[in-house]
């Protein structure tokens, strides 16, 4: 069976109301496996269920992230580290002649990870490459960039072969498809539940048309609209946010009206939701949307000079909110420096924050350090990107880092 959720719901909410709601033998709850998209959502499940148990004992189903599975008992190549496979890069985009420095080329190298998971996640042909511009009448600009990505065409899939090693995104899908095909021929006794996903990639597509047609199996797809009609469907271009979802009914071959919503009653505020994803191109039709004017009841606006007043004031509102006991808030923005401001500013009440996007690498203290390193290697002649790495607190130099930094102190007193 195949429901959609509401955009304005909860999944881990949600899920947990209808496993406990249609499961009563807590045995049957331990062995059903539910699969999500990434360790966080199995995490948000987990303390969903704990919520609704109002902290009696109950055994929780089996949670697992489809993209970490690795109980499936197939003999896959290892993956390459992200590390490994960055600085191979990079070494490979610096042997080019237009390379002068070792920083272009992890820049470069970055780009090209990139397009590599792209192509294995959206199961693309490296080869297509070549098909693209056969003529190469292109600008020069344009001929340098084909030759890095001649790189990832030609040169790596040798690397990896030396090193008896595959991509994570390529070993990702191999093991979806090893699941799809444990899916298609076998039956389970236990309720299998997927949970979370669209149409984006045709792997889990496929999973996805593999679990349908199994009786004890349960999807739930997180925000696909199924009251737009067919017609509405063949319209959907491909910035529409429910394009994925398109290519979901396309390998289902099911139309998206006999899809049933979880929960059967549309709030105001969840037709507001659904209207405001529209892309761009479809806001003139917000003017017909019938809404009630009661939809932006709660919705306040506050204007601020700065980005420092503005995180301070959304601070200051998430604070206000906590000091009610049992009450919640999310601050949910595109913005990661947005969402760093507010973090900080919540530390001053002692109050830490979990930003689902998590921490750039950069950010992080030893990335940080890394490129205060980086950048002393460069650069170094230059005294204050010397003094910038001595001062951070992984510098120790083989003392304890207080003696050290005391050290620094004086030393640059001495030369001041």
């Amino acid at each position: 069976m195949i429901y959609t959720l509401n955009l304005s719901d909860n999944l881990a909410s949600r899920l947990t109301d209808y496993i406990l709601a249609h499961i009563s033998d807590p045995m049957q709850i331990a062995q059903t496996r539910v699969i999500l998209p990434t360790k966080r959502a199995c995490r948000n499940v987990k303390e969903a269920f704990v919520r609704k148990s109002e902290h009696t004992p109950l055994l929780l189903p089996q949670l697992t992230a489809l993209y970490e599975m690795e109980d499936l008992s197939v003999a896959l190549p290892e993956a390459i580290s992200s590390a490994e496979r960055l600085f191979l890069l990079a070494r490979l985009c610096s042997a080019k002649p237009n390379i002068d420095t070792f920083d272009k080329a992890i820049k470069i190298a970055v780009g090209l990870a990139q397009i590599l998971d792209e192509f294995y996640l959206y199961e693309a042909s490296l080869d297509k490459l070549e098909e693209i511009v056969p003529n190469r009448e292109l600008a020069i600009h344009w001929n340098e960039s084909l030759t890095f990505l001649e790189i990832i065409r030609k040169e790596w899939p040798k690397i990896l072969k030396e090193r008896g090693k595959i991509d994570v995104a390529d070993r990702r899908i191999r093991l979806i498809n090893q699941l799809t095909q444990k899916v298609s021929a076998n039956t389970f006794q236990s309720p299998i539940i997927l949970a979370g996903f669209d149409g984006a990639l045709p792997a889990v597509n496929r999973l996805i048309k593999a679990l349908s047609s199994k009786n004890n199996a349960l999807i739930f797809l997180d925000g696909l609209n199924n009251k737009l009609t067919d017609e509405d469907w063949e319209n959907i271009h491909a910035n529409h946010y429910q394009q994925a979802f398109k290519n979901l009914l396309r390998a289902l071959d099911i139309s998206a009206t006999k899809i049933p919503l979880l929960s059967t009653e549309t709030t105001p505020q969840e037709a507001l939701i659904h209207e405001a994803l529209k892309p761009a191109e479809q806001t003139e039709e917000w003017r017909h949307t019938n809404l009630t004017q009661d939809v932006l009841t709660n919705v306040h606006r506050i204007d601020c000079e700065n980005p420092d007043e503005e995180a301070l004031a959304i601070a200051t509102v998430m604070r206000e909110v906590l000091e009610t006991p049992e009450k919640t808030a999310a601050l949910v923005t595109t913005d990661r420096n947005l969402a760093r401001r507010v973090i900080l500013n919540m530390k001053r009440w002692q109050i830490e924050l979990d930003d689902s996007a998590g921490t750039p690498l950069h950010h992080t203290e030893i990335g940080i350090y890394l490129s205060l390193l980086a950048d002393y290697a460069l650069h170094p002649d230059d005294g204050k990107r010397m003094l910038a790495l001595l001062k951070h607190p992984l510098t120790a130099d083989g003392l304890f880092p207080a003696q050290l930094r005391q050290q620094i102190r004086h030393a640059e007193k001495e030369a001041r």
